[in-house]
């Protein structure tokens, strides 16, 4: 047993357990929440659909189901700008590295800074900057958000009332 009175998990499961108190698991779950946003604000967007359509669009293959397909589906539609597209392709990036990789890894890790892809990214050069990069797409996603919202509530609202 550890001293915290939790089994000792064998080599194998220790594997599929990942502790948000890492900077592995804060750039994965970062960058979850942030493709959720997206995925909220395009559905926000859509005129025509029900559950079932937006099912098809954004999970297993649809069109919509992966966070690049999200990014460059914002900045067509315009619910981001060039500035925060790239910003967005540059988390990407990161997380894609964090992700793909055989081992947890850090910003300072040899494999994560010899990816070539990653070479001129600015949310690549430390936590810190991650989490600036993360700031700087928040603030410019946080009214579009609220509108969303909004226009969601009121589609519902119609919706129920047969309008």
């Amino acid at each position: 047993m550890q001293a915290d009175d939790q089994p000792e998990l064998s080599p194998l499961a220790q594997l599929f357990v990942l502790r948000d108190d890492t900077v592995f698991g804060r750039i994965i779950v970062q960058a979850a929440k942030t493709e959720l946003l997206l995925e909220q604000l395009l559905k926000a967007k859509l005129v025509n659909g029900n559950d079932r359509f937006e099912a098809d669009l954004f999970s297993g293959y649809g069109p919509m189901a992966t966070f690049g397909a999200k990014i460059n589906m914002s900045f067509g539609l315009g619910i981001v700008d060039e500035a925060i597209w790239k910003r967005l392709k540059q988390m990407k990036d990161v997380r894609n590295a964090f992700a793909h990789s055989a081992e947890h890894i850090d910003f300072g890790h040899p494999t994560f800074r010899s990816l070539k892809k990653l070479q001129n990214n600015p949310m690549a050069k430390s936590e810190r900057d991650f989490f600036d990069g993360l700031v700087e797409i928040i603030e410019h996603l946080a009214p579009q958000l609220q509108n969303a919202a909004l226009v969601r509530a009121i589609m519902s609202r119609r919706a129920k009332s047969g309008a």
